[in-house]
């Protein structure tokens, strides 16, 4: 079975050893968001790995917020 971004993502994370938390009630995740969106903590040392491979995944970043929020839309 094909992998979803998503599972993509957290195996990418999992596999650098950044630290991460889901913020909220996701209890489907990463199989689906349930037409919602993912808010995720990440370690603040590791966030330049975690930002590469979030940027390498098609993700884009929004540079005029704090924090820092990137957003993912399928085409």
């Amino acid at each position: 079975m094909k992998k979803n971004t998503l599972e993509i993502l957290f195996d990418a994370f999992n596999k650098n050893k950044i630290s991460y938390c889901i913020r909220g009630r996701y209890r489907h995740l990463p199989k689906t968001l349930d037409k919602g969106d993912v808010d995720i903590l990440i370690k603040k040392s590791h966030f330049p790995l975690a930002r590469k491979i979030i940027k390498n995944l098609g993700f884009m970043h929004y540079m005029f917020t704090q924090p820092n929020i990137f957003y993912y839309y399928p085409i």
